[in-house]
Protein backbone atom coordinates (compact mmCIF):
# COMPACT_ATOMS: atom_id res chain seq x y z
CA UNK A 1 0.00 0.00 0.00
CA UNK A 2 1.07 3.81 -0.85
CA UNK A 3 -0.41 5.47 1.80
CA UNK A 4 -0.11 9.15 2.44
CA UNK A 5 3.36 10.41 0.35
CA UNK A 6 3.55 13.43 -1.57
CA UNK A 7 4.74 12.28 -5.73
CA UNK A 8 5.50 15.49 -7.33
CA UNK A 9 7.29 17.44 -9.91
CA UNK A 10 8.17 14.46 -11.76
CA UNK A 11 9.44 14.42 -15.87
CA UNK A 12 7.41 11.38 -16.26
CA UNK A 13 3.70 10.27 -15.02
CA UNK A 14 3.65 10.79 -11.43
CA UNK A 15 2.28 7.39 -10.65
CA UNK A 16 2.72 4.39 -13.41
CA UNK A 17 0.98 1.51 -13.84
CA UNK A 18 0.84 -1.01 -16.41
CA UNK A 19 1.67 -5.12 -16.97
CA UNK A 20 -1.12 -6.47 -14.62
CA UNK A 21 0.19 -4.21 -12.11
CA UNK A 22 -1.89 -3.69 -8.97
CA UNK A 23 -1.10 -1.22 -6.45
CA UNK A 24 -3.13 0.18 -3.79
CA UNK A 25 -2.78 3.96 -3.73
CA UNK A 26 -4.55 5.53 -0.36
CA UNK A 27 -4.69 9.41 0.59
CA UNK A 28 -1.69 10.43 -1.62
CA UNK A 29 -0.99 13.90 -3.09
CA UNK A 30 0.27 13.60 -6.69
CA UNK A 31 0.76 16.99 -8.27
CA UNK A 32 3.21 19.48 -10.55
CA UNK A 33 3.88 17.12 -12.66
CA UNK A 34 5.30 17.55 -16.75
CA UNK A 35 3.51 14.33 -17.80
CA UNK A 36 0.14 12.99 -16.29
CA UNK A 37 -0.41 12.27 -12.76
CA UNK A 38 -1.56 8.97 -12.74
CA UNK A 39 -1.35 6.68 -16.10
CA UNK A 40 -2.81 3.23 -16.36
CA UNK A 41 -1.71 1.17 -19.62
CA UNK A 42 -1.47 -1.83 -20.97
CA UNK A 43 -3.60 -3.89 -18.56
CA UNK A 44 -2.54 -2.22 -15.75
CA UNK A 45 -5.33 -2.44 -12.81
CA UNK A 46 -4.90 -0.40 -8.78
CA UNK A 47 -7.40 0.56 -6.46
CA UNK A 48 -6.57 4.85 -6.31
CA UNK A 49 -8.66 5.82 -2.90
CA UNK A 50 -8.73 9.47 -1.66
CA UNK A 51 -5.70 10.78 -3.11
CA UNK A 52 -5.30 14.42 -4.14
CA UNK A 53 -4.47 14.43 -8.15
CA UNK A 54 -3.44 18.01 -9.63
CA UNK A 55 -2.09 20.60 -11.77
CA UNK A 56 -0.34 17.96 -14.11
CA UNK A 57 0.67 19.22 -17.53
CA UNK A 58 -1.16 15.88 -19.24
CA UNK A 59 -4.57 14.46 -18.19
CA UNK A 60 -4.75 14.40 -14.06
CA UNK A 61 -5.71 10.28 -14.55
CA UNK A 62 -4.88 8.93 -18.28
CA UNK A 63 -6.67 5.13 -18.60
CA UNK A 64 -5.75 2.88 -21.73
CA UNK A 65 -5.09 0.05 -23.22
CA UNK A 66 -7.52 -2.68 -21.46
CA UNK A 67 -6.54 -1.52 -18.55
CA UNK A 68 -9.49 -1.54 -15.33
CA UNK A 69 -8.50 0.64 -12.42
CA UNK A 70 -10.89 1.41 -9.78
CA UNK A 71 -10.84 5.01 -8.42
CA UNK A 72 -13.12 6.15 -4.90
CA UNK A 73 -13.56 9.43 -3.58
CA UNK A 74 -10.40 11.05 -5.05
CA UNK A 75 -9.76 15.13 -5.76
CA UNK A 76 -8.67 15.09 -9.33
CA UNK A 77 -8.47 18.79 -10.26
CA UNK A 78 -6.82 21.90 -11.96
CA UNK A 79 -5.15 20.12 -14.29
CA UNK A 80 -3.46 21.61 -17.21
CA UNK A 81 -5.37 19.31 -19.72
CA UNK A 82 -8.33 16.62 -19.16
CA UNK A 83 -9.34 16.05 -15.67
CA UNK A 84 -10.02 11.81 -16.57
CA UNK A 85 -8.87 10.76 -19.82
CA UNK A 86 -9.92 7.25 -20.95
CA UNK A 87 -9.41 6.41 -24.29
CA UNK A 88 -8.04 3.48 -26.88
CA UNK A 89 -9.81 0.50 -24.85
CA UNK A 90 -9.13 2.03 -21.87
CA UNK A 91 -12.14 1.09 -19.28
CA UNK A 92 -12.40 1.50 -15.55
CA UNK A 93 -14.84 2.09 -12.60
CA UNK A 94 -14.56 6.55 -10.94
CA UNK A 95 -17.35 6.20 -8.07
CA UNK A 96 -17.56 9.51 -6.03
CA UNK A 97 -14.67 11.63 -7.08
CA UNK A 98 -14.86 15.17 -7.66
CA UNK A 99 -13.39 16.23 -10.72
CA UNK A 100 -13.23 20.44 -11.00
CA UNK A 101 -11.45 23.11 -12.14
CA UNK A 102 -9.54 21.44 -15.19
CA UNK A 103 -8.32 23.18 -18.58
CA UNK A 104 -9.69 20.91 -20.90
CA UNK A 105 -12.95 19.03 -20.30
CA UNK A 106 -13.38 16.78 -16.75
CA UNK A 107 -14.02 13.84 -18.16
CA UNK A 108 -12.85 12.78 -21.80
CA UNK A 109 -13.20 8.83 -23.26
CA UNK A 110 -12.20 8.08 -26.94
CA UNK A 111 -11.63 5.46 -29.43
CA UNK A 112 -13.55 2.91 -27.62
CA UNK A 113 -13.49 3.50 -24.62
CA UNK A 114 -16.14 1.99 -22.01
CA UNK A 115 -15.10 3.06 -18.54
CA UNK A 116 -18.28 3.36 -15.90
CA UNK A 117 -18.52 6.58 -13.56
CA UNK A 118 -21.21 6.58 -10.78
CA UNK A 119 -21.65 9.69 -8.42
CA UNK A 120 -19.15 11.72 -9.46
CA UNK A 121 -19.09 15.85 -9.01
CA UNK A 122 -17.95 17.19 -12.39
CA UNK A 123 -18.00 20.54 -12.10
CA UNK A 124 -16.46 24.19 -13.59
CA UNK A 125 -14.54 22.64 -16.16
CA UNK A 126 -12.92 25.56 -18.68
CA UNK A 127 -14.56 23.22 -21.39
CA UNK A 128 -17.06 20.38 -21.30
CA UNK A 129 -18.19 18.59 -18.12
CA UNK A 130 -18.42 15.20 -20.04
CA UNK A 131 -16.87 14.99 -23.15
CA UNK A 132 -17.31 11.31 -25.40
CA UNK A 133 -16.25 10.76 -29.12
CA UNK A 134 -14.79 8.48 -31.82
CA UNK A 135 -17.03 4.93 -30.72
CA UNK A 136 -16.50 5.28 -26.98
CA UNK A 137 -18.77 3.86 -24.90
CA UNK A 138 -19.36 4.22 -21.02
CA UNK A 139 -22.07 4.40 -18.55
CA UNK A 140 -22.53 7.46 -16.72
CA UNK A 141 -25.22 7.02 -12.99
CA UNK A 142 -25.87 9.15 -10.82
CA UNK A 143 -23.34 11.77 -11.67
CA UNK A 144 -23.96 15.46 -10.84
CA UNK A 145 -22.08 18.23 -13.70
CA UNK A 146 -22.69 21.55 -13.60
CA UNK A 147 -20.62 25.09 -13.99
CA UNK A 148 -18.71 23.61 -17.01
CA UNK A 149 -17.73 26.62 -19.76
CA UNK A 150 -19.13 24.56 -22.88
CA UNK A 151 -21.68 21.69 -22.88
CA UNK A 152 -22.41 19.90 -19.94
CA UNK A 153 -22.13 16.65 -21.59
CA UNK A 154 -20.72 16.53 -25.51
CA UNK A 155 -21.62 13.05 -27.24
CA UNK A 156 -19.98 12.93 -31.32
CA UNK A 157 -18.59 11.36 -33.80
CA UNK A 158 -20.39 7.87 -33.43
CA UNK A 159 -20.23 7.94 -29.44
CA UNK A 160 -22.50 5.79 -27.79
CA UNK A 161 -22.47 6.07 -23.96
CA UNK A 162 -25.45 5.35 -21.33
CA UNK A 163 -26.82 8.12 -19.22
CA UNK A 164 -29.24 7.10 -16.40
CA UNK A 165 -30.39 9.64 -13.12
CA UNK A 166 -27.44 12.43 -13.66
CA UNK A 167 -27.98 15.78 -12.94
CA UNK A 168 -26.69 18.66 -15.59
CA UNK A 169 -27.63 22.44 -14.66
CA UNK A 170 -26.18 25.44 -14.59
CA UNK A 171 -23.55 25.40 -17.24
CA UNK A 172 -22.63 28.47 -19.80
CA UNK A 173 -23.81 26.14 -22.81
CA UNK A 174 -26.05 23.32 -23.79
CA UNK A 175 -26.68 20.64 -20.98
CA UNK A 176 -26.34 17.95 -23.36
CA UNK A 177 -24.90 18.21 -27.33
CA UNK A 178 -25.27 15.42 -29.49
CA UNK A 179 -23.69 16.41 -33.10
CA UNK A 180 -21.73 14.64 -35.71
CA UNK A 181 -23.69 11.21 -35.81
CA UNK A 182 -23.38 11.14 -31.72
CA UNK A 183 -25.40 8.80 -30.22
CA UNK A 184 -26.29 7.82 -27.05
CA UNK A 185 -28.95 6.74 -24.73
CA UNK A 186 -30.69 8.47 -21.90
CA UNK A 187 -32.77 6.95 -19.34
Amino acid sequence: VFFNNKIHNNAGPGVHVERNGNPRMLQNKIFHGKSEGVFVCNNGRGRFEANDVHNNDAPNVKVMSNSEPFFLSNSIHNGKSEGVQVLDSGAGQFHSNNIFENKKSGIQIDTGASPEFRLNNVYKGHTFGIECLHTAKGTFDGNFVYENTNAGILISTHANPHFTGNEVYQGEEQGVLVTEHGQGRFF
